[in-house]
């Protein structure tokens, strides 16, 4: 999952929405205050499942822009390390 996420990031030439959202998800970490999160049914968002069961749904960070890229990339491969 997360290689398959590094490798698309490394290939993408512009922004994209739809990987933005993946890398929200597969970087998400569960805390006191959200215990989940997936993509909504579209890809387009990302739904938070919160400590009180309630959902959220927010846009995901701009993880593919390209003043993030190197960034995103070095936070995915140290995720891959650590599994």
């Amino acid at each position: 999952m997360i290689a398959d996420l590094i490798e698309r990031l490394e290939k993408a030439t512009e922004s994209d929405n739809a990987l933005d959202v993946e890398i929200e998800v597969a970087l998400f970490e569960p805390d006191a205050e959200a215990i989940g999160a997936r993509a909504n049914s579209a890809g387009s968002k990302v739904i938070y499942t919160l400590a009180d069961g309630t959902e959220v749904t927010y846009r995901a960070a701009d993880w593919s822009l390209a003043i993030n890229k190197q960034r995103t990339l070095a936070i995915l491969r140290a995720k891959e390390d650590s599994a």
